[in-house]
C-alpha cells in the first residue's frame, strides 16, 4: 500500500504541473514534418523541373511564424534557377519578413527563409495536411540521380523558438535525352535532272491546216469514184459554196423589207394625235373668248 501510495505522488505533481503551465501533451499528437514533395521524380536532360517544400502537422498553438530551408544538390545533376516563398508563411496574423533565396550552383546548395518580428503574440499559421512554404526550379542539366537534401531546415514559432519537426528528403532522376526529346528534320531528297526524249530526225515536217495534199487528193478522188460524198473530186473545197444554216427563218434583208410599214405607221398615229391636240386646243381657246 505505501508503494502505490508513492508511485501516485510523482505522478499526480508531473499532471498538476502541466496542468498549472498549460501545456498537457495531447495523446497521439504528430510531429511535425518538412518534406520534399514530390519525393521522387525523373526527368529527361534539359527538362525543367519544380519542387515544393512542404509542412504538415503543425498544431495552431504555437503556429509557424518563420522557417529555414537548406538544400543541397548535385551540381552534376541539377541547376537551381529559382527559389522563393510561397507566401503562406506571411500570410498569418504575425509579421513576418522573407529575404531573398541564396542559390550556390557551383556548390550545390541553396537556402530560402522567412523570420517572424515577435512584436504582438499573435498566433502563426498552422495545418494538418502538407502545405508548400517554399519552392523552387531546377533544370535537369546531366544524366544520373540527386538527392534533394534539407538537412539543417527548421521551423519556427511567432516568439522566433524551434518548432521541433522531422525531415523528408527527396530525389530527382535526370535520364540522357532521347531522340524524341525534340522535333528532327528529315533533309529532302537532292533533284535529279532527266535527260529530254530523243527527237525523230526523219519526222515529216506538220501539215497546216486545211491544206491539200496528194495523198489527200487522191483520197478525195477515190472517195467520190465510190459515189458515197457529194462533193467534187480534185481541187480545194474553197469554191464550194457551204449550205446555209439556221432555224429556216428568213434573210435579215427580207425581212427589214416586210416591216417597213411598222415604223411609218406609228408616225402617221402621232402625227394624227398632234393634229388633234391642236384642234382641241384652239376650240376651248374660242370657247373661253365667247
Amino acid at each position: 500500500m505505501a508503494s502505490r501510495t508513492a508511485l501516485a505522488l510523482p505522478i499526480a505533481a508531473i499532471l498538476i504541473g502541466a496542468l498549472a503551465s498549460g501545456r498537457v501533451p495531447a495523446a497521439g499528437a504528430a510531429t511535425a514534418s518538412i518534406s520534399v514533395s514530390p519525393a521522387s521524380v525523373s526527368f529527361a536532360a534539359g527538362a525543367d523541373i519544380s519542387l515544393d517544400y512542404t509542412v504538415a502537422n503543425v498544431a495552431s498553438s504555437p503556429g509557424i511564424g518563420g522557417y529555414l530551408i537548406a538544400v543541397k544538390f548535385d551540381p552534376a545533376v541539377l541547376e537551381m534557377t529559382g527559389m522563393t516563398d510561397s507566401g503562406w508563411v506571411p500570410s498569418g496574423e504575425n509579421i513576418v519578413f522573407c529575404g531573398a533565396s541564396e542559390i550556390d550552383n557551383d556548390a550545390g546548395t541553396a537556402v530560402q527563409y522567412c523570420s517572424p518580428v515577435p512584436l504582438f503574440g499573435a498566433p502563426g499559421v498552422a495545418t494538418d495536411a502538407p502545405r508548400a512554404i517554399a519552392r523552387s526550379s531546377f533544370h535537369a542539366k546531366g544524366a544520373g540521380t540527386s538527392t534533394i537534401d534539407i538537412a539543417g531546415s527548421y521551423l519556427h514559432s511567432p516568439s522566433d523558438t524551434d518548432i521541433a519537426s522531422t525531415l523528408e528528403n527527396g530525389s530527382v532522376t535526370v535520364t540522357a535525352a532521347g531522340t524524341a526529346a525534340g522535333p528532327t528534320s528529315t533533309p529532302r531528297p537532292a533533284a535529279t535532272r532527266t535527260a529530254a526524249p530523243p527527237t525523230a530526225t526523219a519526222s515529216a515536217a506538220p501539215t497546216p491546216a486545211g491544206a491539200s495534199t496528194p495523198e489527200a487528193g487522191a483520197a478525195a478522188g477515190a472517195q467520190l469514184d465510190g459515189g458515197s460524198s457529194t462533193k467534187p473530186g480534185g481541187g480545194t473545197l474553197s469554191n464550194v459554196e457551204a449550205p446555209r444554216t439556221g432555224s429556216g427563218e428568213a434573210p435579215a434583208e427580207e425581212a427589214s423589207g416586210a416591216t417597213w410599214w411598222i415604223p411609218a405607221l406609228v408616225a402617221a398615229g402621232l402625227a394624227l394625235l398632234a393634229c388633234g391636240g391642236a384642234v382641241a386646243l384652239d376650240w376651248r381657246r374660242r370657247s373661253a373668248k365667247a
